[in-house]
């Protein structure tokens, strides 16, 4: 949907309210300093959060000819996301209505019962934590199956690399595009391992291979396309009061 009347919805709907990479060869990306009017809207001990940026997405899949716009709400500053339906995980997910993503795991899912009661529950997802095995073993896949292509490009005013991902047991790889952000991706790419019904429309499950501030830009494959084409001011508010704590 265009860009004024999503915003304008938003408004509408009243929602007012780790381990460092090592695989990447980009420059490490300047952590944002928060400024005063973030931090006077951001009190999660109150329930209050604010996302000043949006990643915005476009993609493409080509077994049936789909395309979409994908937005993913970011506090810059400590990597929390927030995933709204109309914006994100669309119709997966018929009650809840936005999903607050933490990089410790801990997903808070906002929505509306059929009685109409405004609940929310919390869930842990232990993917955005992987094991010190797990990391190990994602920085071996990496070096095996990622080759730098030599091209470098700012985007966003991060440094990104180009690479091409081969996959071991076919002849298909993956062209990708990955920039060295300074937050956690990982709320992003474990988003679809959550044990709700919410999915992403396309595949971000990189965390096999790419590590918590790699964030993929651009990727390109014969099954389909995917451009990150916009991170900007975009402001976010959610207010948890107005949904009811469920045990």
């Amino acid at each position: 949907m265009p860009r004024f009347r999503f915003l304008f919805s938003l408004t509408m709907l009243g929602l007012v309210a780790g381990m460092p990479a090592v695989q990447a060869q980009t420059k490490p990306a300047k952590q944002p300093s928060p400024d005063a009017y973030r931090n006077a809207q951001w009190k999660p001990d109150k329930g209050k959060y604010y996302f000043s940026h949006a990643l915005i997405y476009e993609y493409t899949q080509k077994r049936d000819d789909t395309k979409g716009e994908l937005w993913i709400f970011v506090d810059p500053v400590t990597g929390t996301m927030c995933f709204q339906r109309e914006s994100s995980f669309g119709a997966t997910d018929d009650m809840n209505e936005v999903i607050l993503a933490l990089p410790t795991g801990q997903m808070i899912a906002c929505g509306t019962t059929e009685s109409g009661k405004k609940i929310r529950e919390t869930f842990q997802n232990r993917a955005v934590k992987p094991e010190p095995d797990e990391v190990k073993l994602q920085q071996q896949t990496f070096r095996e199956q990622c080759k730098p292509t030599g091209n470098k490009r700012d985007e966003f005013g991060w440094e990104s690399e180009q690479y091409v991902l081969s996959y071991l047991k076919t002849n298909e790889s993956t062209k990708l595009w990955l920039a060295e952000v300074p937050f956690s991706i990982y709320p992003l790419y474990a988003f679809d391992e959550w044990e709700g019904d919410a999915q992403l429309p396309v595949s971000f499950s990189y965390i096999y291979l790419l590590g918590t501030r790699q964030l993929v830009t651009e990727s390109e494959d014969q099954y389909g396309s995917l451009k990150l084409v916009s991170y900007e001011p975009n402001p976010f508010f959610l207010d948890l009061n107005q949904y009811a704590k469920q045990h």
